[in-house]
């Protein structure tokens, strides 16, 4: 019996081959004989040595860390990792590692699909039904600190990750239904324990003391308004060019570099004008058409300022300065996970272009009135501090 399932098996592999590389043969068989080979593919036995990812953003976040962690680890020597993105041929071919693209109708996806005994997805909304010897992780995309959507997910997961029992009760306040909650920390914050200069590869040879990321939530997206705040500036206290460009001249004064890292769902036209010497603009796309992170830019930050995002809790790990522009509170629609925001809001509150510079002197100086406020925080919402929570994760689910 087991010579023929192998014999079965290898003829099976065989054909897998010969589909995916001749697209054109595909597309000539009948729907009905391709909707039975899709069948018959999503109905093989479900492999423990076969896992999908995706991401919001492809190929990142929490998704990208574990991934990362079993490349380095070399465990797609026995391990198949398939990756769900949206264009397959941008990126590096390795050993027993899939780049596809999500296709219902197509015969390798549902082969993937049927084989997989691990989903590790970062937004799991679209995967309604799943065998019962399959298991869908949601890793999700970061802390929770900005309410939660109105229209929950619900009953489309097995498990969510949590960075400490503190965040557990937002997670539930997030989602819908019953799943279990895992404490094992964000894997994408392993790379906030990495020490390379991955900035100078932005700043065109700029000299600087100092960098400080400026990272505020979105207000508006495509299908989505969080707040009718409009910050073409960047930086919400400055009100004009004129303002832009005399703050610009502080940081040249001060040697300091304010380096945008832009949320990927913020509607960007109104940055496209904004050309200054010591303020730069970086999209998710710019660092990621170089195989970069934004945690890992996030390490070269030696401040950071937001305001509602939820950024600020992963940075908590670096035990370094923090500033929240707090101007627009009262405009910010969504709201917040907890009750007194405050209370975990571990840094300077910046009103005016003013409080800016004076955090920044600050910070030239080295005053810090925040350090004890700040291991508070962070020993609330992190459970682990330390960069093994991908290694954590792949034990805990026994993918070893």
């Amino acid at each position: 019996m087991t010579k023929l399932y192998n014999l079965l098996r290898f003829f099976w592999r065989m054909a897998l081959r010969a589909f995916y590389s001749a697209e054109k043969l595909i597309q000539h068989i009948s729907f009905q004989t391709n909707q039975l080979l899709c069948y018959v593919a999503k109905s093989l036995p479900v492999s423990s040595r076969y896992i999908m990812f995706e991401s919001e953003i492809d190929f990142s976040e929490n998704s990208r860390a574990i991934y990362d962690y079993m490349i380095s680890n070399m465990m797609n020597d026995r391990y198949h990792l398939i990756w769900s993105v949206h264009e397959p041929n941008l990126y590096e071919k390795r050993k027993n590692v899939v780049f596809i693209k999500r296709n219902k109708k197509s015969i390798i996806w549902n082969y993937y699909l049927g084989r997989c005994k691990f989903f590790i997805f970062t937004h799991p909304y679209w995967l309604k039904e799943w065998k019962k010897d399959q298991y869908v992780i949601n890793v999700w995309h970061g802390n929770p600190f900005k309410a939660p959507p109105i229209d929950k997910m619900s009953h489309v997961f097995d498990v969510i990750l949590a960075s400490s029992d503190d965040g557990v009760k937002y997670r539930k306040k997030e989602f819908d239904g019953e799943f279990e909650i895992a404490v094992l920390g964000a894997p994408r914050v392993d790379w906030l324990f990495q020490s390379e200069d991955f900035l100078s590869r932005y700043t065109n040879g700029i000299v600087y003391k100092k960098a400080i990321f400026c990272m505020p939530t979105y207000k508006q997206s495509k299908h989505n308004i969080d707040s009718l705040e409009k910050n073409q500036f960047g930086i919400n206290t400055i009100k004009s060019q004129e303002e832009l460009k005399a703050f610009n001249c502080f940081l040249q004064e001060n040697e300091v570099i304010i380096v945008f890292l832009t949320h990927h769902l913020q509607l960007e036209s109104e940055y496209e004008n904004l050309h200054y010497s010591n303020i730069l603009f970086i999209r998710d796309r710019d660092y990621a058409n170089d195989g970069l992170v934004m945690n890992q830019l996030l390490t070269c930050a030696d401040a950071l300022i937001t305001d509602f995002s939820g950024v600020f809790i992963d940075y908590l790990l670096l035990d370094r300065p923090i500033g929240f522009l707090c101007n627009s509170i009262e405009d910010y629609s969504r709201g917040f996970a907890m009750d007194n925001p405050s209370d975990y809001m571990a840094g300077e509150k910046l009103y005016t272009t003013d409080d800016l510079k004076k955090f920044i002197i600050n910070l030239l100086d080295g005053h810090d009135d925040y350090q004890l406020f700040r291991k508070e925080v962070r020993d609330r919402c992190h459970k682990y501090q330390d960069a093994n929570n991908s290694k954590r994760f792949l034990e805990y689910f026994r993918i070893t």
